[in-house]
């Protein structure tokens, strides 16, 4: 019964990276694409809140949420380093604590309704050279340890994240020619 539990598990991790990956690789605006991803990384890891905050003139600044009040998005500032999310940022290495608001880097923002949530991860996306571009977290309402499998399930979306932005970036960078008959 364990063996056929872990088979479904796997079956749906692979069926939602599958669903990221297209997303990631997609026209639609990058707002509704972040969107969809917090949400399919929330019911993925059975997790309240997952949200991702990108790395904007050197502020993590929230650009997607599921969980947290929508308002809250582009309000919620954090410096490199400040936070748990922003120690994951400045370590470059994920931060993962049982209980956020005992953690003496948790910072809380009152616009996120978030007093709630205990544990929590924090994930770097990250360059090939190692700069931040963002970081998913992801929190839930009882005190948890996060699995390896859970971590390792993260790292491939942050990636794909990473994969999604450095397209969009070529594509704007790629200068548009006319098409061969002048119109």
């Amino acid at each position: 019964m364990l063996e056929v539990s872990r088979a479904n598990d796997r079956r749906y991790e692979l069926l939602s990276l599958d669903e990221i990956t297209r997303l990631v690789s997609s026209e639609i605006p990058l707002s509704e694409i972040l969107d969809e991803i917090t949400g399919k990384i929330a019911r993925r890891m059975k997790v309240e809140v997952c949200s991702i905050y990108l790395n904007k003139g050197g502020q993590l600044v929230l650009s997607a949420t599921h969980g947290l009040a929508k308002e809250a998005i582009g309000k919620i500032r954090l410096a490199i380093g400040e936070g748990i999310t922003g120690a994951a940022a400045r370590s470059r290495k994920p931060v993962a604590v049982r209980d956020a608001a005992s953690d003496p880097r948790y910072r809380g923002f009152p616009v996120a309704r978030e007093e709630k949530y205990k544990a929590m991860l924090s994930y770097p996306i990250l360059e090939e050279g190692g700069r931040v571009i963002g970081v998913i977290n992801v929190q839930t309402v009882s005190a948890r340890s996060f699995f390896p499998s859970e971590v390792s399930y993260i790292t491939i979306v942050a990636n794909l994240i990473h994969a999604c932005l450095r397209m969009r970036d070529r594509v704007r960078d790629i200068p548009l020619e006319p098409p061969p008959d002048g119109r």
